[in-house]
């Protein structure tokens, strides 16, 4: 009787410890890229964030394919009367799908930021390893900076604004303008552009994106660099990023 005794509480513990392997895989925070659904996984608990003001509180559970929700507060889990969930991650841990056990196909998928630069790459749907570089100044506050963004999506260089109707810099003069139009100072000639590209870019492949921004009404370019004082790699993942670099 002893010895089966010690089986079943190995079993148990063994047991518990797969569970709390499991879930410490989906502890962190997630996003759709367009930021309109956000997960905040805990150890105890989970929040949902919806269009940025909506907060759903659960307590959580997994097993191998389910995700199980109890609300704690707000008026349902996901904003859905439902309590369960299918759910699968990639292999590498950085994305997750979810789906209702009624649906056939998963929604748009999760993926995992770790940090306010991982956030922001994410939503332009590009991968940005920015440049090394000492003494970096803070990005003027004399004028207005306008991101664009040089990185790569599925080994692809795309060059872009924050606009979402273009995928290239198509049109940035137009765009730079209307950007300008919508803060508080207005249309002005202080426009700089925050060059937020990738390190591995070739020369030839940025200066040619330099040249059409150079092309419009406002040359000013701000490169932007890291460096070990300046990692915005641990940035908390809601922060709000400040620029360091260079004038070109």
């Amino acid at each position: 009787m002893k010895h089966i005794l010690t089986i079943l509480f190995i079993v148990i513990i063994f047991q518990s410890c797969k569970t709390n392997t499991e879930n410490e895989k989906l502890i962190g925070n997630w996003s759709i890229p367009n930021g309109l659904v956000e997960l905040e996984f805990y150890k105890d608990s989970l929040i949902v964030t919806e269009s940025g003001y909506y907060k759903y509180i659960n307590e959580w559970s997994i097993d191998e394919s389910k995700l199980y929700l109890e609300t704690v507060k707000g008026l349902d889990s996901f904003g859905l009367k439902t309590k369960l969930f299918d759910y699968k991650l990639s292999v590498n841990l950085d994305t997750l799908f979810l789906k209702q056990p009624s649906h056939s196909i998963f929604k748009p998928p999760f993926l995992r930021i770790k940090s306010a630069f991982d956030y922001l790459t994410k939503q332009q749907y590009l991968t940005i390893d920015l440049p090394s570089k000492q003494h970096l100044i803070k990005e003027p506050e004399s004028s207005i900076g306008l991101n664009i963004y040089a990185g790569y999506n599925n080994g692809k260089l795309i060059a872009k604004s924050d606009d979402e109707s273009n995928l290239d810099l198509t049109d940035i003069k137009f765009f730079a303008y209307e950007y300008m139009a919508v803060t508080k100072e207005g249309i002005q000639d202080n426009l700089h552009y925050n060059l937020i590209a990738d390190k591995n870019i070739p020369v030839r492949e940025l200066d040619s994106i330099r040249d059409i921004l150079k092309s419009t009404d406002f040359n000013d370019i701000f490169r932007v660099y890291t460096n070990e004082v300046i990692d915005y790699n641990k940035t908390d993942w809601r922060e709000k990023l400040v620029w360091y670099g260079s004038m070109e």
